[in-house]
């Protein structure tokens, strides 16, 4: 965990301990950002340059257009349309301050690519599909549209039910769980609208664990071959 335990500091020095020379770190991250999958690297990396004997570091940074992770957000959301296909689908995405992206940062294209792909492939129209941008916090300019300003949006539309789905989380968390199944559930519903429901993140759904072992498989095979 970046905050928490089993800490990164404790994984690399058990697995060095063990006998690993060469590790492969996954962060459970889809899109690449500076202040999430960034900050992982930055941490592994002051971690092993102050061993006496480093171990070889790969990372896998991104996988926003892996196909069974793309193939694995479509299933949750058409089990979900089986029992009620909504008026609107919200994709939201943890938002981050505009000055990274003016920075080169590639965490809206991925973003905006992993959504892409999604709404080619889902049996919804696409102009009742939306992106958004949630969690912002601070007084500095933040990625947008927010995803309360897409929902208060849309109930001045006449739209009854929404769904949101949130791509960029790996599994169910307080800015899932709270920000949008309690706090934006609340606001929608309360302006006007019928019904707001939160499909569940990924999780430890069998098609999720599938996509991340052929991502790692992937990897390993590459660093082996060469």
């Amino acid at each position: 965990m970046s905050y928490g335990t089993p800490s990164l500091d404790s994984a690399i020095d058990s697995l060095t301990e063990a006998g690993c020379n060469k590790l492969l770190c996954l962060p459970l991250y889809p899109q690449w950002s500076g202040a999430t999958t960034g900050s992982i690297s930055d941490q592994l990396h002051k971690n092993i340059e102050q061993m006496k004997v480093s171990p070889k570091l790969r990372m896998i940074c991104s996988y926003e257009t892996h196909p069974p992770y793309i193939d694995a957000l479509l299933a949750s959301v058409r089990e979900a349309f089986n029992e009620r296909k909504p008026d609107a689908l919200i994709l939201s995405f943890h938002s981050i301050p505009k000055s990274y992206v003016d920075e080169d940062e590639p965490y809206q294209s991925q973003c905006e690519e992993t959504a892409r792909l999604f709404t080619e492939a889902i049996d919804l129209p696409n102009e009742q599909i939306h992106l958004a941008y949630q969690s912002r916090f601070g007084p500095m300019e933040w990625l947008g549209p927010s995803t309360v300003d897409t929902l208060t949006r849309l109930v001045s539309e006449g739209v009854a039910t929404v769904d949101v789905l949130c791509p960029g989380f790996s599994s169910d968390c307080l800015e899932t769980l709270e920000e949008i199944g309690i706090g934006a559930k609340e606001l929608f519903e309360s302006s006007g609208g019928s019904q707001l429901r939160l499909i569940p993140c990924l999780n430890a759904r069998p098609d999720h664990i599938a996509a991340l072992t052929s991502l790692l498989e992937s990897e390993v095979r590459s660093w082996r071959d060469s």
